[in-house]
């Protein structure tokens, strides 16, 4: 964590005052929203579980509540029939009932059957085969081994007790297979207590179904009904249970029942269901609610949007009302540091502060205010001392070519008069070695256009020519425009010079010179190529710098021609050379187009 801070602490010392001073507010206002959010949505998700559970709750209280009332009518109706004396008479009476008894007992059997639809039977069975069944027009099942069933054996156990058995199919009644809930007592011997037999109510698996399918608990959610034994009275898919295709949380009731809890969420992800139970202690049943968590949870998801939009819109309020504080506390030092950025760039009169803000920056302004003045001054002073300096060093850097020149001329001259053989050729040379010096040293200006400067070359390769005879040859190609532009003089010169000296001299065949100028974007590029025998890349690598450094033998005309150009047009422009042994040389020269009367200050 104190790394983490540390490097935040870094990262904020190298921003601007304002953009730091707005993200500490930023922090600050989304570590407030984050929180607000958090403790939001943990409320809405422990509200959403409490809401959750009661609703749930309410709702299977109702469902226990309906069922109970059902099976208490029933019990009242079992009980109306069950105590009547018809029903002793019938079944103990030795050796057989009076005429008039059964038939009574099936008068009250018919009466409840016409008035409660959700009854399929009622019966009373005796242990010797005495039987009333229905309103005595059904016929009974020979293969129904009635003495066998589930219902029969657990009344006859608990005596007159109430027994609710499983879900089962009935077949008592030949040709029917009902699917029912029996209601069934023992029938006691008044005088003996002894069971001799049972009565049985069937009641119409349906009607139990409607009440529990009556409540919704969401589109997925559903209710099921157990027993005391944890076996299913009743489910929404009771056929696949039967079929063993589904499965349910049977053992939810006794987990509970151990926890003393009513509810318990379990599941993971859309899985997450809250069973809730409640158990009747009439019937022994427990109903249990399941309700998947994901279908609460789209009403906490629309509270928490709302919420997650509250803290979006405060966190953007936030950030806007820091970028107003940020910029209204930084505003004098902003502009402060753009004055700042003026004076570096030399632009003093647009590098006045207004002084606003608090005293101390108010204070700082005024300084700087001055502080500007003096500089600007002190620039002044320097820049008129250093334009007369560079204009010497121009003059010295350019005198210094014309003996290297002369030297070479000169050297021609002698040779051809040596000879005896061309005297003509020495006096057409003398003249034009006399014509340039006039162009050159006879104007004093220190640029000239390129077009001149292409004259001068002209004159110079006229008088090597005419010593190298055949063995030199050039072309000159320069657009009409980018002869208008100006140059420093004598730049093209020496670098033909050095074309023919350390190049066409040393090859056996003629020697060919091409100069071409043409514009390159914002520049201009004059090319000088020589079909000479070229440089080594190691040579080319040292080339420049060498002649930048010292005047050698091999380098002087490169070498004043590169610190002049620099010195004139700055360190972007001047000379690059490429070159292959065996092949020739091309040396570029770039300067800046439309600036020739330019004066670089670096």
């Amino acid at each position: 964590m104190k790394k983490i801070l540390a490097s935040y602490k870094q990262f904020l010392q190298r921003q601007k005052i304002q953009t730091a001073l707005m993200m500490y507010f930023v922090v600050l206002l989304l570590a407030s929203s984050m929180l607000f959010f958090f403790l939001t949505f943990r409320y809405t998700q422990k509200s959403m579980v409490n809401n959750s559970r009661e609703y749930t709750t309410q709702l299977i209280h109702q469902v226990n509540n309906e069922i109970d009332t059902y099976m208490n009518h029933m019990k009242d109706i079992s009980s109306m029939v069950f105590d009547s004396q018809d029903i002793q008479n019938f079944l103990f009476r030795e050796p057989k009932w009076e005429e008039g008894e059964k038939e009574r007992v099936l008068a009250q059997f018919g009466t409840i059957m016409d008035t409660r639809k959700d009854i399929r039977n009622i019966a009373v069975i005796g242990d010797d085969g005495r039987i009333a069944l229905n309103k005595g027009t059904s016929l009974l099942n020979p293969y129904a081994a009635l003495s066998e069933q589930g219902w029969y054996t657990q009344a006859k156990e608990r005596g007159g007790a109430v027994v609710l058995s499983r879900p089962h199919i009935q077949n008592m009644v030949f040709g029917r297979y009902d699917w029912v809930i029996t209601l069934s007592r023992g029938v006691v011997h008044d005088d003996t207590q002894r069971v001799g037999g049972v009565f049985l109510i069937d009641l119409n698996y349906r009607t139990i179904s409607s009440l529990c399918g009556s409540v919704s608990l969401g589109s997925k959610g559903y209710i099921y009904v157990v027993d005391q034994k944890g076996n299913i009275i009743y489910h929404p898919k009771q056929q696949l249970f039967h079929s063993g295709l589904k499965q349910e949380e049977l053992g939810v009731a006794a987990f509970l029942s151990e926890k003393s809890e009513t509810s318990v969420i379990r599941g993971k992800g859309k899985e997450r269901k809250l069973y809730t139970m409640s158990t009747s202690p009439n019937t022994g049943w427990t109903v249990i609610g399941v309700a998947y968590m994901s279908e609460f949870q789209k009403e906490s998801r629309h509270l928490q949007r709302a919420y997650l939009m509250m803290a979006v819109l405060l966190l953007l309020l936030g950030i806007s009302l820091s970028v107003f504080l940020s910029k209204s506390i930084t505003r004098p030092i902003v502009r402060l540091d753009q004055a700042m950025k003026e004076v570096e760039k030399g632009h003093f009169k647009e590098a006045v502060v207004e002084t606003e803000g608090q005293a101390e920056v108010r204070r700082l302004g005024e300084s700087f205010n001055l502080m500007a003045e003096e500089i600007q001054n002190l620039m002044a002073e320097n820049v008129k001392e250093q334009r007369e300096k560079r204009k010497a060093e121009m003059r010295a850097l350019q005198s210094q070519i014309n003996p290297h020149f002369l030297y070479n001329t000169l050297d021609s001259i002698i040779w051809m008069a040596e000879s005896g053989k061309h005297n003509g050729e020495v006096v057409e040379m003398t003249s034009a070695l006399s014509r340039l010096f006039r162009q050159s040293i006879g104007n004093e200006e220190e640029m000239v256009t390129i077009g001149k400067e292409m004259d001068y070359v002209r004159t110079y390769l006229t008088i090597q020519g005419m010593r190298y005879r055949d063995k030199l040859t050039y072309t000159m190609e320069v657009e009409e425009e980018v002869a208008q532009e100006t140059i420093v003089k004598l730049t093209l010169q020496p670098l033909v010079e050095n074309a023919i000296y350390h190049g066409i001299k040393y090859i056996e065949g003629p020697g060919r010179i091409s100069i071409r100028g043409y514009y390159q974007q914002e520049d201009i590029v004059l090319e000088v190529s020589d079909n000479g025998i070229g440089m080594e890349e190691e040579r080319l690598r040292t080339l420049l710098s060498e002649a930048a450094s010292s005047l050698q033998k091999t380098g002087l005309g490169v070498g004043n021609v590169q610190n002049r150009l620099k010195l004139y047009y700055g360190k972007d422009y001047g000379l690059s050379y490429v070159s292959q042994p065996g092949k020739g040389t091309t040396v570029y020269v770039r300067i800046p187009a439309g600036r020739g009367s330019r004066e670089v200050t670096e």
